[in-house]
């Protein structure tokens, strides 16, 4: 037995291939969703068989759960375990709307460069301009395998000042509030989310009809969280149902850097856009605590890890206006489209544990893989005044993204003196 288990030379480097070959196929190989972990799956791995996926003593609640829980227990929710999917929309909102708004003054400078300060309402002061700016967004998320689905509504307004430095150069500065509430699909808890932003932002035309847009900014945002928060063990007929809320703040930062170029052939203008925009969001650890029904300790509130999130995004598009006059004043329609694709941004992993789990026992459950690749489409009109009044209107919405639809809707006018 000794001789034939013996191996020559030979015998070794092959085995020592084999291994490199095995050891090379599991780390390219893809990830596949059978070693990704729902929040559920997380929670009833750890309660099943007497709290058998938690270590050291428990208190409370969880202590009593863990004492009458047998096997096959089941978790009907997992509304509201990933906190950032909730306002993956709004990463870089502050910059579309400044966007939107330089976008709008180069259609009233006619390829010149920049020369207000926006399409909303305002008062232009020579090279001074000041912009006030409103907007409504709606998002829907489906449910996915990973995460629970929502529908949300959001309302918000930027202000701002700008200054021509130069004929070609300008430079602002902007603030921005946006409230955002959500109700998780099945009666499964909600969640509210208070944004104030801060955008430093500038654009500059160093030939006729070819600019640089250029933004930095800061968001701090205050999240506020209710999920349904139930188990129950059909082994011993127990199970407790409540309402958990946990609280904390986040802080984004982000810019963004696009170009274009304007063709204009009398009343119309057409123009290739191409960006890059970059965010990377740091959401503070928080606890949960007990919240409905009244007195009710659930023993299924948690601790959470602080979360990050980093995205850097490419978009290629196009911009098409056209100008003609009525008797009521000159409308200027245009229509914009974008495709957007992602390279940061991936599944991501969040650990969190028991509140009344003594021995602090780290548990880990996965998000919702994000599409690399999508669209956003758009359209808008100005209506242009006697005396310099403007009315403006944009219409934005998302485009074949998988597992959600959004709408934004921007609005106002403009007063220059």
């Amino acid at each position: 037995m000794r001789q034939s288990a013996r191996r020559g030379p030979g015998g070794r480097v092959w085995a020592v291939v084999v291994g490199l070959a095995v050891v090379a196929l599991v780390l390219t190989e893809p990830r596949s969703e059978a070693h990704a972990q729902r929040f559920s799956d997380a929670i009833q791995k750890a309660l099943d068989n007497s709290c058998d996926g938690l270590a050291g003593p428990k208190r409370g609640g969880l202590d009593s759960l863990c004492l009458a829980s047998g096997p096959a227990g089941a978790t009907t929710s997992a509304a509201g375990a990933s906190i950032a999917t909730q306002t993956v929309r709004q990463q870089g909102a502050d910059e579309r709307r400044i966007r939107l708004r330089l976008e709008e003054l180069r259609q009233a400078g006619a390829g010149g460069g920049v020369l207000g300060a926006s399409a909303d309402p305002g008062a232009q002061m020579g090279k001074l301009g000041v912009f006030v700016s409103a907007e409504g967004d709606w998002v829907r998320k489906d449910v996915t395998r990973f995460e629970q689905g929502f529908s949300s509504d959001a309302g918000g307004v930027t202000v701002g000042a700008d200054y021509r430095v130069l004929p070609s150069v300008t430079a602002g500065l902007a603030f921005s509030y946006l409230n955002t509430h959500g109700d998780f699909n099945g009666n499964n808890g909600n969640f509210t989310t208070d944004a104030y932003g801060v955008t430093l932002y500038g654009s500059v035309t160093p030939l006729p009809n070819l600019f640089v847009d250029g933004t930095v900014g800061f968001t701090r945002r205050d999240y506020d969280i209710v999920r349904r928060a139930n188990f129950s063990s059909p082994t011993f007929g127990i199970g407790v149902d409540g309402f958990v809320k946990g609280d904390t703040t986040g802080n984004e930062f982000r810019t963004s850097v696009q170009a274009g170029y304007d063709f204009i052939f009398g009343a119309l203008t057409v123009g290739p856009r191409v960006g890059i925009n970059y965010s990377t969001n740091h959401i503070d650890a928080f606890n949960e605590r007990n919240l409905s029904p009244r007195h009710l300790d659930t023993g299924l509130q948690l601790a959470y890890d602080d979360q990050h999130r980093e995205s850097l995004t490419s978009t290629v598009g196009a911009f098409l206006s056209y100008a003609f006059s009525t008797s009521v004043g000159i409308f200027v329609p245009q229509l914009t489209a974008e495709w957007v694709h992602e390279f940061f941004d991936n599944q991501r992993v969040i650990y969190f544990r028991f509140r009344e789990d003594l021995g602090q026992t780290k548990l880990r459950f996965q998000t919702d893989p994000p599409d690399r690749n999508y669209a956003n489409v758009g359209t808008g009109v100005v209506l242009v005044l006697p005396k310099g009044m403007q009315v403006f209107l944009a219409f934005r919405a998302l485009v074949g993204y998988s597992d959600r639809q959004a709408y934004t809707a921007n609005g106002g006018f403009r007063i220059a003196f």
